[in-house]
């Protein structure tokens, strides 16, 4: 009923014998009559079905298959190999292979044949997952894409580019729907990113390390490369200036910050009846040692304008406007209450500010997330108006004697005054997100694997839960925020629990991190906040400062910790894979590092701010007077600024520094660079690298090029100057990148370079050298050329025409075989050559060739018709 009259299986060749039936199943016997034992199978499949399964004892292993519209397959099949496969329009050359089929049930008695299996295909234009399950759920992600889904190779915003860098994309079909979406991803010079996102709709996500997190609004329609129609989200906190300025001692408050495509950022203060706004076009403002002074323009009745220098220095003719301090140290509208709970997050009080006029604010913060402030007059006390940063979001509402009125309903209180009856909506443990029971609110179930844990107790709360790994409790606060621990069933590790909402938002304690560790990194666009501060879940013994996903949108079941013992240990878990990497970071130069080469501690990462708009926090660059890159590329890895030491040839004191990934006990990989010699402009480099390389640890040294920023080292190896991003630095002379000298030239020194590599652009293409040699008292003067490949042509053309760039005519060429080819007088851009001259092969000539009668020629030379 379900296959032909034979079936081939393994190698083997079964012939149906029989058949039965009952009410619900056929059944078709086939035998191997060429084996000497018979052997049979029995295929079984529903009445009127186009499937069927297959079993028996097989020749050599037991047979389990199944037959799919008339065709065998077994029911475990996997491959693995290298080949050309062609998946939507991307060529793959590796492919992945594994599927189980079985029969399933659909829950209402229904059965079919379902298979539950993967199919990853990899190559060098991305990389391709598809897996599925038995229940008819599949995924598939995309990712390393060499083509930008967009169709834009570059974007420019805020006065930056954005060079195409990969795409990726997902799709997931289930039950419950269809969703699918992609992202081009782009880099930009000194660490910025740009993505470009659909899903349903479009929008641009950028970072910056002057601007931090800025995205766009969300349009229908495909970008175009101008990104005409793209609106900007309004700016979580000012850029320019505090939050709070005195202006003649008058006290205004930050309202909002915008800025354009085009890069020109405004952020408004107001108070006391004034407006004032500060401006600047952000890619001038905060270029490399720029002068750039940002607008300043107010209106109280009057109107008055100034600026603001690089230095925080407001400049106001007639007027004094500063950068404000408090002036007050306990709340002026909440009483004794200093730590205000907000959406489970701990926000404490950082001061109040108060001018003349009776104009008050109080400004709460938690350092991971977000500032609150209450604004209003010493006429009416208790009353003020609230406006509440948090993950990025803006929100408005009002205070009245005691209470919180916000939108989006949010929950805001003094901490403790609301004990929790239950516990938080949810806990995140070991990458998974424990949702409460809504009919049982001491129970927490995860949403797809199962895992449950449950809160028991009154005073004090027991928790007790499970997951793959294993059991694990201990006990928690009636009033948990931030990181605890708990104990692992087996005793020998100990388990992070972080509370969190229903969304997934975590709970923060308003506490600061640890003296020289930042408020928050990022790791591959990823942002994790500081959780709070506990014992080491990999070390038992050591305390460490604890980073997080805070966000919805940002959810990832990583933690990074940074331990406070001093001994600078940074270690990253992936709790969805049980993994654990470490590393390195310094409370001193705040630098991430791996121990050694082989390390998968994710690079690179970045403390910054999330109060700043996650601008960069606190990273060390090389003054910009010196005029130095912020990295260096030592054997092709991002080497950094980490400041200076106290050598000769000082540079701010010392010799700059610079360190790469690396650094153990074994060493650190440092690279210093003198002050600049007065005479000839130029800076010694001194590179020692444990790690990679030689490994020897042994100091190389060489002569940084100014113009094109990079070294050749004593070991015939090149160093280059880099972004802060890493990314190779491209020399430009000026905006066309072209330099004219309107007059003759006359160049002293011996060596002229020129061209750069298509894949090295710091490394000249071509050398002209001239030296005079002096032997037996002879001088010989010498000219050598010089092309930077293993693969060299030379060639020498003239114009079609006079003037004329287009279709050159050639004359002669040296080939990369070491072959001279001369051409004919001609018009033609591809001549054939009329003589070859081969110096390890035949040669030819398309004329006569005259020898003179004495002429030395070996008897096999030929040439064309005797003379």
């Amino acid at each position: 009923m379900f296959g032909d009259s034979t079936l081939s299986i393994q190698g083997d060749t079964y012939t149906w014998s029989s058949a039965t039936e009952d009410s619900t199943w056929h059944y078709d016997t086939y035998t191997d009559n060429a084996n000497a034992n018979s052997q049979t199978v029995t295929v079984k499949g529903l009445l009127g079905a186009s499937w069927a399964m297959v079993s028996g004892p097989g020749t050599a292993t037991t047979i389990s298959g199944h037959i799919q519209n008339g065709v065998y397959g077994e029911n475990h099949q996997t491959f693995s190999g290298d080949g050309s496969w062609v998946v939507s329009a991307v060529t793959y050359t590796h492919r992945e292979m594994l599927v189980d089929y079985s029969m399933q049930d659909n829950g209402l008695g229904d059965l079919y044949l379902g298979s539950v299996g993967y199919d990853n295909y990899t190559g060098a234009n991305g990389t391709l997952n598809n897996w599925w399950y038995a229940n008819g759920d599949s995924h598939s992600t995309f990712t390393g894409g060499t083509t930008p889904f967009s169709q834009q190779p570059s974007l420019t915003v805020f006065g930056t580019t954005y060079q195409f860098n990969d795409s990726t994309s997902y799709s997931d079909n289930t039950s419950d729907g269809s969703d699918s979406g992609w992202t081009d991803n782009y880099h930009g010079p000194n660490g910025r990113t740009l993505q470009l996102v659909h899903h349903n709709t479009y929008f641009l996500q950028v970072w910056d390390p002057f601007l931090g997190t800025v995205g766009s609004n969300a349009v229908t329609a495909m970008p175009n490369a101008s990104l005409t129609g793209i609106t900007w989200r309004a700016r979580s906190a000012p850029t320019f200036a505090k939050p709070q300025l005195w202006l003649d001692e008058k006290l205004l408050n930050w309202q909002s910050g915008s800025i354009t495509t085009a890069g020109l950022l405004t952020d408004t203060y107001s108070g006391a009846g004034i407006t004032l706004t500060i401006q600047a076009q952000v890619s001038d403002y905060f270029a490399a040692g720029s002068t750039t002074t940002a607008i300043v323009t107010f209106t109280s009745g009057a109107t008055g304008s100034g600026t603001l220098a690089q230095n925080q220095v407001f400049s106001l003719s007639g007027h004094t406007l500063r950068n404000a301090e408090p002036n007050h140290s306990s709340p002026w509208f909440t009483g004794t209450n200093t730590i205000l709970k907000v959406a489970g997050v701990n926000f404490a009080f950082k001061g109040g500010f108060q001018d003349s006029l009776g104009n008050r604010t109080d400004v709460f913060a938690s350092p991971q997330t977000g500032t609150l402030s209450i604004s209003g007059t010493t006429a009416t006390s208790s009353v003020g108006t609230v406006k509440l940063v948090q993950n990025g979001t803006i929100r408005s509402g009002t205070y009245s004697n005691g209470q919180f009125t916000v939108t989006g309903n949010l929950l805001i209180y003094p901490l403790g005054t609301q004990p929790s009856v239950y516990g938080p909506p949810a806990f995140w443990v070991r990458g998974e997100l424990y949702l409460r029971n809504a009919t049982t609110p001491t129970n927490y179930a995860t949403a797809s694997s199962g895992h449950s844990l449950t809160l028991t107790g009154t005073d004090a709360w027991i928790l007790a839960g499970t997951d793959a790994t294993g059991d694990f409790g201990g006990t928690c606060s009636t009033d948990p925020v931030g990181i605890f621990l708990v104990q692992d069933a087996l005793g020998a590790t100990t388990v992070p629990v972080i509370p969190a909402n229903a969304d997934g938002t975590v709970f923060l304690d308003w506490s600061a991190p640890p003296s020289g560790m930042p408020p928050a990194v990022i790791e591959n666009n990823h942002i994790l906040v500081y959780l709070g501060t506990a014992t080491e879940d990999t070390s038992n013994t050591a305390s460490a400062a604890y980073y997080g996903s805070a966000t919805v949108s940002d959810q990832t079941p990583w933690l990074l910790k940074l331990r406070t013992d001093g001994s600078g240990v940074a270690t990253f878990t992936d709790y969805s894979t049980g993994t654990s990497t470490t590393g390195s970071y310094s409370t001193q130069t705040h630098l991430f590092q791996t121990a050694n080469a082989a390390s998968d501690f994710p690079m690179p990462v970045y403390g910054v701010d999330p109060n700043a708009n996650n601008a960069v926090w606190s990273q060390i660059l090389p003054p910009s007077t010196t005029g130095l890159p912020a990295t260096f590329l030592v054997n092709g890895k991002v080497w950094r600024y980490s400041g200076t030491d106290s050598g000769a040839n000082a540079v701010s004191g010392g010799n700059a520094v610079y360190q790469g990934y690396y650094s153990s006990s074994v060493g650190t990989q440092t690279l210093t660079v003198s002050a600049e010699d007065p005479e000839t402009h130029r800076r010694t480099l001194t590179v020692i690298d444990p790690f990679t390389g030689s490994g020897s640890g042994t100091p190389i040294h060489g002569t940084l090029n100014n113009v094109r920023g990079s070294a050749r080292m004593s070991d015939g190896s090149e160093v280059y100057s880099g972004s802060f991003s890493g990314k190779q630095f491209n020399p430009q002379l000026n905006n066309t990148g072209l330099l004219s000298v309107p007059s003759d030239l006359d160049v002293i020194g011996n060596v002229i370079t020129f061209g750069s590599l298509s894949d090295s652009s710091a490394t000249a293409g071509a050398t002209l050298q001239y030296e005079d040699t002096s032997f037996s008292g002879s001088i010989t003067a010498s000219l050598y050329s010089l092309l930077a490949r293993s693969q060299a042509r030379w060639q020498w053309s003239h114009a079609s025409s006079d003037g004329s760039w287009k279709n050159p005519v050639p004359v002669m060429q040296l080939d990369a075989g070491h072959t001279l080819n001369l051409y004919p007088a001609s018009t033609s851009a591809t001549p054939s050559p009329g003589v070859v001259l081969n110096p390890a092969g035949a040669s030819s000539f398309r004329g006569p060739v005259r020898v003179l009668p004495a002429g030395d020629l070996p008897m096999d030379f030929t040439s064309g018709p005797q003379p």
